[in-house]
């Protein structure tokens, strides 16, 4: 008996599935190679001897503090074994003889202006657990700053630097002083958050009247040519201004003026362009102490929804 005939059309649906079926097999015996390739990578993966050789290699970690960054560094370059009686003398050295790392980590290809680098050195306090000294792009080097205390503090709780009995608990040693450090560690070991007592922060000139640049005033359509400030330290010298006494509303839209403005602001203050009666109220030990620890603060109120009126802040660096 013959065996029935197919049509062309079965024949052709056939030879389709046919190739759909070594399509499958063909993009799985890929996904094998990839994944045998991947293993690979990882398990033969070293960096070049010459680094190694170069004793130049720097241990780093980098992090971000609500998206400011800093780059912690474990060791490496000699920097942690600085020398120095104190936490400031530390600085002092690394400043003065060790600058080239800064270049390194902060200047382009590796960093940005907003970039920071944190060194782990070894304290000099009784009782501190880690000492760091701090360094900005633009050859600052802060005594004390918020976001980098937290990323250090970080650092170490998720690294596993600091013993199980004081990573919830433990003191940081700044050149500005010592940090006491309250850390929220989860179950995985992630640090959720971070609560540190600032150093000592003081009021050097309250009230003051500096004058700005005429010129950079009439270019930014400014409404006078002197400014209500105040100069305070917080772990660096800050001139504050009321964005309110200019004209100014902290908005978006205001965003370059207002950085202009921190920059008058700033430079006003560090060339003593104060008036009379704030140089007569002026106390000479509380003076602006130059570029490497100044910024500038443009202050105001805004609307928040659901939680009233608050102060907000703009920082404006002086670059």
């Amino acid at each position: 008996m013959a065996s029935p005939s197919l049509s062309s059309a079965s024949i052709a649906a056939i030879r389709t599935q046919r190739r759909t079926v070594a399509s499958f097999r063909a993009s799985n015996a890929a996904m094998r190679a990839q994944r045998r390739t991947v293993a690979s990578f990882r398990e033969n993966f070293k960096l070049p001897a010459r680094l190694w050789e170069q004793r130049e290699v720097l241990r780093c970690v980098d992090l971000h503090c609500g998206g400011e960054p800093a780059t912690v560094v474990f060791g490496g370059g000699g920097v942690a074994d600085a020398p120095g009686a104190t936490m400031f003398a530390k600085r002092a050295h690394v400043m003065e003889r060790m600058d080239r790392w800064r270049e390194v980590l902060l200047h382009e290809p590796r960093g940005y202006p907003c970039s920071n680098v944190d060194y782990l050195v070894e304290p000099t306090l009784a009782g501190a657990d880690a000492g760091f000294v701090i360094a900005e792009q633009a050859k600052i080097y802060p005594l004390m700053s918020g976001h980098n205390t937290i990323c250090v503090a970080t650092a170490l709780v998720e690294c596993g630097a600091l013993p199980e009995d004081r990573r919830a608990s433990f003191l940081l040693e700044a050149p500005g002083g010592p940090i006491p450090i309250a850390a929220d560690v989860a179950a995985d070991g992630r640090c959720e958050r971070v609560t540190f007592g600032g150093t000592p922060s003081f009021v050097g000139k309250r009230d003051a009247v500096v004058r700005l640049d005429a010129a950079a005033c009439a270019a930014l359509a400014l409404p006078a040519t002197e400014v209500r400030v105040d100069v305070a330290y917080g772990g660096m010298w800050y001139v504050i201004v009321d964005a309110a006494d200019l004209g100014l509303t902290l908005e978006p839209a205001e965003g370059a003026r207002l950085r202009a403005v921190g920059e008058l602001a700033d430079a006003g203050a560090a060339n003593g362009r104060f008036d009379a009666a704030s140089r007569a109220r002026a106390r000479s030990g509380n003076r602006v102490r130059g570029r490497s620890e100044r910024r500038s603060l443009v202050q105001g109120s805004a609307e928040t929804s659901g939680r009233g009126r608050e102060d907000v802040r703009t920082l404006a660096p002086r670059r």
